[in-house]
């Protein structure tokens, strides 16, 4: 239920391509088709969901004082939205916008401890990073080499996509 609120829908293996157009249920997608039916006719819709970043996506909190500053930066609507037609008629418009942050009352002693634990030392946050890198492979070779993959400590898991660069810049 909660990845259906950011309208979220299985896809179909080998269907990711089919335009919504075609209603053919031998063809299209129907995770595509759910997600189209919510904006028919330009219909407004309402959706919430987590922020995919490092800090957000760990078990503690952030203390007090902490200044950070969160920046959204859109995508084009090319890369938003699947269109089929040569025209690229379909747009995204955001009309309002929200950031829902969780804040927790603690009790006095533990802030005190909290504070007396800053005046010795310094906090240390254990995040776990997301990096994502993309490199551009020239058409037609059977392998390569890229140098300084990785720089510093070796990742715990590495994912490896490939796919042409109209659908990596949103075509």
């Amino acid at each position: 239920m909660q990845l259906t609120a950011s309208l979220w829908y299985v896809d179909q293996a080998g269907r990711f391509d089919a335009a919504p157009e075609e209603r053919n249920p031998n063809v299209s997608n129907s995770g595509l088709l759910e997600r189209q039916s919510f904006t028919i006719n330009s219909r407004p819709l309402d959706m919430i969901g987590h922020l995919h970043c490092d800090v957000f996506n760990q078990d503690k909190m952030l203390i007090n004082g902490v200044e950070m500053r969160v920046r959204l930066v859109r995508s084009k609507d090319a890369f938003c939205l699947m269109d089929s037609s040569p025209d690229a008629r379909f747009r995204v418009n955001i009309e309002e916008a929200s950031l829902i942050v969780r804040r927790a009352k603690i009790s006095p002693g533990v802030l005190l401890a909290y504070a007396n634990t800053l005046a010795r030392s310094t906090v240390k946050m254990t995040l776990t990073r997301v990096e994502i890198k993309s490199f551009t492979l020239p058409a037609g070779i059977l392998n390569t080499s890229i140098d300084n993959l990785t720089l510093g400590e070796c990742p715990k898991r590495v994912i490896i996509g490939l796919l042409d660069n109209r659908g990596f810049n949103g075509n």
